[in-house]
């Protein structure tokens, strides 16, 4: 069962910081996680210095190899320290891309994948 927290594994764990040049800070850029086979994954963003106003964290998208492309198959909105669990079974492999607001000068990614049987 989705709700067992024993059937979730650990699959990409990553602390981002935004760069800073001089006075300015760059965003922190959209990045691709490694390759995922699971069906279902859950995924949480994180801030250690979000506002209490913050509600969006960005948003994931589901990219497949199209012919060595990536295309972007699904995209989910995502809510701050809240996780979202996607369903990513209409591939056998995937990454996702992760586009953080610009105004985030930390964030951390968690993803887990299920293990169990659906």
């Amino acid at each position: 069962m989705i709700s067992d927290p024993s059937q979730w594994q650990l699959l990409f764990l990553q602390n981002f910081s935004g760069e800073y040049f001089g006075v300015s800070q760059m965003p922190i850029p959209k990045f691709d996680t490694p390759i995922f086979s699971n069906s279902l994954v859950r995924v949480k963003i994180t801030s250690s210095n979000a506002l209490a106003t913050w509600v969006r964290a960005g948003r994931v998208s589901q990219v497949v190899d199209a012919g060595g492309v990536g295309s972007v198959f699904a995209t989910h909105f995502m809510t701050l320290d809240e996780y979202k669990i996607i369903d990513c079974s209409k591939f056998a492999s995937y990454s996702l891309r992760v586009s953080l607001p610009k105004y985030f000068k930390q964030a951390t990614i968690s993803i887990f994948g299920y293990a169990g049987a659906l």
